[in-house]
């Protein structure tokens, strides 16, 4: 009896209403037992493979995994910033989205899955929920039903957030605007977006390229080596190298626009791989490198 009056109490003390950032995960992988052993040990070690690797990305970034399952929706993964000791100034842009970028990019890179991440930001219920014995500790609230909502939708190209992220991350990232659509607990349609960088939105926009002639010249003069040359061409790699806001991606732009127009006047299809370094990509070697090599 006195247990579950401290129970009791401690339950009270311990729900509550906080801003909280929440991440639903969907993995596009088959979570079946087959009874052959290679095969299930296998799919275990690659489940285990997979939220050590999300585990390290959210004690990085500061957030909890809340749940990794398999339901109706397939294998799933929930994961929280903000609860009771974790919240921090700027917590969406630099530490919710960006950890879910990077999930999204380990996966792809590293283990070679697809996945689908929803994203949202708001006011949630948080605390304990059963009986004395088994209960467990939830978030709940209209936030968290849009957040699988968005992870299940048939129009996510990755990562769908809500118009609550988008807001708290406009100055660090861009967003692409998706058609809203009706969600449990809105009585309004909701807008959804597309995270992206800015610097990865603006890349190929060049506005008013002035300078750097010399490094300009010696780079197109590489790509029309690569281009003009009809045997076997040889890789070349070029390192730019300066302080930040001195124009490294302007030029590089510069030049591979040039590129890609020299080819056009000689009728030659020039492909041009780019890959952009994100913040919390520390978590995977080579990465700039490595979707290069997978396109």
């Amino acid at each position: 009896e006195s247990q579950a009056k401290i129970y009791g109490r401690e339950s009270v003390v311990d729900a509550e209403i906080r801003s909280v950032y929440t991440m639903f995960i969907k993995l596009d992988i088959s979570c079946i037992i087959t009874g052959n052993t290679s095969k299930d040990k296998r799919l275990f070690l690659l489940l285990n493979d997979i939220m050590a690797m999300v585990l390290a990305v959210l004690d990085q970034y500061r957030g909890h995994l809340r749940q990794f399952i398999v339901d109706d929706k397939g294998v799933v993964l929930i994961a929280t910033f903000g609860l009771r000791g974790a919240s921090f100034p700027n917590m969406v842009p630099e530490k919710g989205l960006p950890a879910a970028i990077t999930i999204y990019e380990t996966l792809q890179m590293d283990f070679g899955i697809d996945c689908a991440i929803g994203a949202t930001y708001g006011k949630v219920f948080c605390g304990a929920v059963g009986g004395l014995r088994r209960h467990e500790y939830v978030v709940l609230g209209p936030p968290v039903n849009l957040a699988a909502r968005l992870m299940c939708s048939d129009n996510n190209p990755g990562i769908l957030v809500d118009d609550a992220v988008r807001q708290a991350a406009s100055e660090r990232f861009d967003f692409l605007s998706y058609p809203p659509i009706k969600a449990k607990g809105y009585s309004d349609l909701v807008p959804i977006f597309e995270p992206q960088s800015i610097i990865e939105r603006n890349w190929n926009k060049i506005e008013h390229f002035v300078g750097r002639e010399k490094e300009l010249r010696r780079m197109i003069q590489i790509g029309k080596q690569m281009v003009l040359t009809e045997k076997k061409k040889k890789a070349h790699m070029v390192l730019i190298e300066a302080h930040s806001g001195y124009g490294k991606s302007s030029l590089a732009m510069q030049s591979i626009e040039k590129t890609r127009r020299m080819g056009g006047s000689r009728k030659k299809k020039v492909n041009i791989l780019k890959n952009i370094c994100k913040e919390g990509e520390k978590l995977v070697p080579y990465s700039i490198f490595r979707q290069i090599v997978l396109d």
